[in-house]
């Protein structure tokens, strides 16, 4: 039992990690954006990897709110995108 909580901490810690890569090159590309439209960086190989993968009750709901947050703030920034096109 003990074991699969620790490898559903593994999937999420990765996931996490890849979020926070994410967010940090986000951060990076709006300040460079004098050089042209910024395509943001989209690790979705990460976190299609653990996709259903993830057991524990806990930190399967760890895993919602985290892909929520992720899916709402890549909609911010393609909506700023369309604003910057016009």
């Amino acid at each position: 039992m003990e074991a699969k909580v620790v490898k559903d901490l593994d999937k999420f810690e990765m996931i996490l990690q890849a979020y926070e890569y994410e967010q940090q090159a986000a951060l990076v590309a709006a300040g460079d954006a004098t050089s042209g439209q910024v395509h943001p960086l989209r690790l979705d190989d990460f976190f299609a990897s653990t996709a259903g993968k993830i057991k524990c009750d806990a930190v399967r709901s760890w895993e919602a709110a985290l892909l929520s947050l992720r899916a709402s703030q890549h909609l911010q920034v393609e909506a700023m995108g369309e604003c910057d096109e016009l």
